[in-house]
């Protein structure tokens, strides 16, 4: 009986050392996102189409994501996804979509790629051999900024060679949509910086929205005191 009684009590005190444990460690990992001065939110998605409802007043569907990283882990870390190949509608295909989101030392960087991109939409009909695009954001000693970039090339559009400035949100007008190359848009003050950086965005009327290689970088800095 009193050897039963000894394992007892030996078991309720290891079972009470282990709540003791969890509830400072939980309390610990409150502490450090209280603390943690710089948060991560960006994200990488390789191929984004959104169509339009299928009878009208109704909800358009869920858009369709290929190769999306989801959000930066937010106190740091590295999330990642790759597709080797990819047909998620009649009409578009891609390969190698890959899409990274890295937030460490400060900075978030983001990343996405596909190549061999066919995709036609509504009357329009667009293919490329390699599209990327590139966004950081980084914390400074007075304010958070942001940059980004992107890269298509063997770009057609409707049959035609499309010529690439180079310039951010660079578009081609059709009467019935528009193409924007390596469209930008963020917002930066003192202690957020967020930029999207889409290679290219396909908009037909009745038809949707496609987006290839689309990065999203952004940081949220809060000096302690």
């Amino acid at each position: 009986m009193r050897h039963f009684m000894s394992n007892s009590f030996g078991l309720g005190r290891w079972l009470g050392m282990l709540a003791a444990v969890a509830a400072l460690s939980a309390r610990g990992q409150e502490n450090f996102n209280l603390s943690t001065t710089t948060k991560y939110t960006g994200r990488a998605v390789a191929l984004r189409i959104e169509l339009p409802p299928e009878r009208p007043n109704a909800s358009p569907p869920a858009p369709v994501q290929m190769a999306d990283s989801g959000a930066a882990p937010i106190t740091g870390g590295e999330i990642h996804s790759f597709y080797n190949d990819a047909a998620p509608v009649p009409g578009v295909t891609a390969q190698a979509l890959d899409a990274v989101t890295v937030g460490a030392g400060g900075r978030n960087r983001t990343r996405s790629s596909l190549v061999h991109l066919d995709a036609r939409l509504g009357l329009h009909h667009i293919t490329a051999l390699w599209v990327e695009s590139e966004a950081m954001a980084a914390t400074g000693s007075h304010s958070v900024t942001a940059q980004g970039k992107s890269t298509v090339e063997g770009l057609v559009v409707d049959g035609q060679p499309a010529t690439i400035t180079g310039q951010t949100n660079q578009t081609l007008t059709f009467p019935d949509g528009y193409l924007v190359i390596n469209e930008q848009s963020g917002a930066s003050s003192a202690h957020f910086s967020s930029l999207t950086v889409n290679a290219l965005h396909l908009y037909v009327v009745g038809s949707g929205h496609l987006t290839a290689a689309s990065a999203r970088a952004e940081v949220i800095y809060s000096p302690l005191p």
